[in-house]
């Protein structure tokens, strides 16, 4: 959980995911989700990972 606006999360996510070495399989800001592929280091297994980004029903302070 973040204490900032949605659209800043999806930011911080991507860069993280982006970070991470994952590669970016598709991103939506606007459904807030980030789709990417991890792959292991000892074997080589692909791992799909999947961000979802949403608000939780409390206005944002100006």
């Amino acid at each position: 959980m973040l204490d900032v606006p949605p659209a800043e999360a999806f930011s911080q996510a991507l860069a993280a995911a982006g970070a991470m070495g994952w590669e970016l399989v598709a991103d939506d800001a606007a459904a807030g989700r980030i789709e990417a592929t991890d792959t292991t280091f000892w074997y080589g297994f692909k791992d799909d990972v999947v961000i979802r980004v949403r608000g939780d029903g409390r206005r944002q302070p100006h």
